[in-house]
């Protein structure tokens, strides 16, 4: 008999067996239980749903809850991640899905969503957050002078209060942050250094920018001090992160699917890859 319940801790083992079925390389047991982890705690108890036929895991859905204030508002969010549903069954993969979109005064987010995944979301409502992505190069010479800090001790007391609880609810091991200051402003970044799967090289990924406007009129230096640093050949961004502004030398890519959500309070500018499976997995 097939049913579906809610993923509790202790549920990892049982459903680890579907996770490599994603056949990511750099993706370790270990980390992999970081989905089984209330790391915000948000969870109520649980990781997601399961499905089950007797005893055995066929599908996952994970999710990670969270609690965030956005614009001065504090809501609860909810990240999508690792959904999987082996062959036999995946006529019944939207019952993995029904009881998250009963979840009251709760944001969704799936920020990687397969093509299946993607028809299925906007038909349940979901909204489009975001298409393309900007690849940032190293400029050394171009833009004003600006300073790169990114010393844990140093940061932990330079960043305004907002931004200090979002670099201690990030501690995970491909997460990087970084303090850009220049006369033109401050800012915050976070993001998550990776292997890019299909042609192996070391990129970055940024996932927030706390001040926009002063990120893009250092970009330059800002990008060639985080690249030397993070030893990557590039940063990748959101065009929503950066507002459509053009930074030199950089290229916009189109993503394979779109960035999808679902929310009564936050628009599209409001999304961003935070408390999301690219900073717990870093992927």
């Amino acid at each position: 008999m097939v049913t579906v319940r809610k993923a509790m801790g202790d549920d990892f083992e049982r459903v680890y067996p579907l996770l490599l079925e994603f056949k990511n390389p750099y993706i370790r047991k270990s980390e992999w239980n970081r989905l089984f982890i209330d790391h915000w705690g948000e969870a109520k108890g649980h990781f997601g749903y399961v499905m089950l036929d007797g005893e055995e895991a066929v599908g996952f859905l994970g999710l990670l809850f969270s609690r965030r204030t956005v614009r001065g508002r504090e809501r609860r969010f909810c990240n999508l991640t690792s959904w999987i549903v082996r062959e036999p069954y995946r006529g019944r993969s939207l019952f993995l899905l029904l009881p998250v979109l009963q979840e009251r005064d709760t944001t969704l987010v799936d920020l990687t969503p397969s093509a299946e995944v993607y028809a299925l979301l906007r038909k349940a409502g979901f909204q489009d957050f975001e298409t393309r992505q900007r690849i940032l190069f190293p400029v050394p010479a171009h833009g004003p002078e600006c300073t790169v800090t990114f010393d844990r001790a140093a940061l932990d007391s330079s960043l305004d209060p907002e931004s200090l609880r979002i670099f201690m609810d990030h501690p995970f091991p491909g997460c990087r942050h970084a303090l850009i200051e220049s006369p033109k402003g401050r800012c915050y970044v976070v993001l998550n250094r990776m292997v890019r799967r299909k042609k192996p090289y070391f990129m970055a990924v940024i996932q927030h920018l706390s001040d926009r406007e002063a990120f893009v009129k250092c970009a330059g230096r800002a990008v060639t001090r985080i690249c030397l640093h993070l030893q990557v050949l590039a940063l990748f961004a959101d065009e929503r992160l950066l507002g459509g502004v053009r930074i030199p030398l950089s290229v916009t890519r189109a993503l394979n699917r779109p960035r999808v959500f679902r929310s009564e309070t936050f628009g599209a500018e409001d999304m961003d890859g935070l408390y999301s499976e690219s900073l717990v997995l870093n992927i």
